[in-house]
């Protein structure tokens, strides 16, 4: 752009049409403590400020919201270890247990019916 007197400028454009988007405002996140003061000399108005001051207040309060899901996330998963953790140990002694009382009980029907041929054969 150049101005009066053949002197070159250059301007600072501002979109602000996705300024409060979820991903605009990860980006906020990650530049944090660098974004809200400029150095490029440009004074803007009131309104400017203002909306980037909002919009510092709403990726902070984004993180916020994320870190307060993450607490039971953390809790459900936790617990779900726990009850699997659980359920195996009691498969580990149970399933044993039922293998042999049922392999015993067919022992049991098999020498039972040896014995009635037995029985009705003599």
């Amino acid at each position: 752009m150049v101005g009066k007197g053949g002197v070159g400028r250059t301007g600072d454009v501002v979109e602000n049409s996705s300024r409060y988007t979820l991903s605009h405002l990860w980006e906020v996140i990650g530049d944090f403590g660098q974004r809200s003061m400029r150095g490029n000399g440009v004074i803007y108005p009131y309104w400017e400020n203002a909306a980037r001051l909002t919009e510092d207040y709403a990726a902070l309060l984004l993180m916020l919201a994320v870190l307060s899901a993450l607490c039971p996330l953390a809790f459900v998963l936790v617990l779900a270890i726990r009850d699997i953790r659980r359920a195996y140990r009691f498969a580990k002694v149970k399933i044993p247990e039922k293998v042999e009382e049922t392999m015993e009980r067919r022992k049991e029907e098999r020498l039972e019916k040896i014995y009635e041929k037995k029985a009705g054969g003599e």
